[in-house]
């Protein structure tokens, strides 16, 4: 080890070891070893925590002067909901917030694409907010972590949530940030990003599709044989249940089939995606429209429509037909129908 811009006939540092110059040169009283320690710790500058905080503190208020804007359907949010949004901790570093409403929970909850922004338009990663009351944020936080693991790497991870406080306990006030998984909703900063195909996409694309490039059956026994298996059996009890009841059958012959252009058409005011199911086609007759297709499952030519009105007047029938001890297990919600 060298000191540099020193010389002489001797010098010591940490440790007791001397080095020994050039006998010619000047002689140089000997150096403290603490002296040659403090000489190099010279050349190291660790900033000080109160530079740290300085430091933060410019930045926080270099934020607070540039003016808070939020963009797309940020006006859909309550005045409640826009305060705990702005406690997330992307919406503190960003002075511009993009929010889409998607309207596809289930649940009730208020779903939106949250994309921040830098200050000259950059949009960076978006993605997804869910807005509920606490009780529901928090049980969805529970289950998340309880479950989530069994859909595997797939699954989105909550990244942040907050809660609103003294916020009344049923006002969607509180707000959970999960990844958003796929590239697929419309979004500017995804236009040339591949999409990340959902088990629906791929098995709708494949069934139109008259190349038949795909194999199937792998994608079905992921979904259903390992990852939906794991998650419905990881909680499961023998029971008897009326069958007829729990899968809804008159109510969804109700809704997908006697009446697909009300049911869609109020769909539709709430979101596309919502209606798109009900509007292909608008009337299930026109998927067989001279009854041939009816004749051979039921054995007597008739309209889809006349089938299923018949249907539902065996509704108490059914009831007592399909009553079964079952074993009852876990199922998602956003699975429903």
């Amino acid at each position: 080890m060298a000191l540099l811009g020193r010389t002489g006939d001797s010098f010591s540092v940490p440790g007791d070891v001397v080095y020994k110059s050039d006998p010619s040169s000047v002689a140089q009283p000997n150096i403290d070893k603490n002296e040659a320690w403090d000489a190099a710790l010279e050349g190291y500058f660790v900033p000080d925590e109160d530079e740290d905080e300085q430091t933060q503190g410019a930045q926080d208020q270099k934020l607070e002067e540039e003016e808070l804007v939020l963009l797309g359907d940020a006006e859909q949010l309550s005045s409640q909901q826009k305060k705990v949004m702005l406690q997330l901790k992307e919406a503190t570093q960003y002075s511009r917030l993009k929010l889409k409403q998607v309207n596809l929970s289930f649940s009730g909850a208020s779903v939106y694409f949250f994309t921040p922004m830098r200050s000259d338009g950059t949009p960076m990663p978006s993605s997804v907010l869910k807005f509920d009351t606490k009780e529901c944020v928090m049980d969805e936080l529970e289950k998340t972590k309880t479950y989530g693991k069994l859909f595997g790497l797939t699954t989105p991870k909550v990244k942040d949530f907050q809660f609103l406080a003294g916020a009344d306990p049923q006002e969607p006030a509180s707000v959970m940030q999960i990844d958003l998984c796929g590239g697929i909703f419309g979004l500017p900063e995804f236009a040339s990003a591949p999409p990340v195909h959902t088990f629906a996409s791929v098995i709708e694309d494949e069934l139109q599709s008259r190349q038949r490039k795909l194999d199937i059956m792998p994608v079905i026994n992921e979904a259903l044989e390992r990852r939906m298996y794991y998650f419905t059996m990881s909680s499961r009890s023998v029971r008897v249940m009326n069958l007829a009841t729990t899968y809804k059958l008159m109510r969804f012959v109700g809704h997908g089939v006697l009446n697909r252009a009300k049911e869609g058409a109020k769909r539709a005011e709430k979101s596309p995606a919502l209606a798109a199911g009900f509007q292909h086609p608008v009337d299930v007759d026109d998927l067989d429209p001279d009854g041939s297709f009816m004749q051979e499952l039921s054995g007597s030519r008739q309209t889809a429509k006349d089938f299923f009105k018949a249907f539902t007047g065996h509704e108490e029938l059914l009831s007592q037909k399909f009553e079964r001890k079952v074993v009852a297990g876990l199922f998602h919600n956003d699975l429903h129908g």
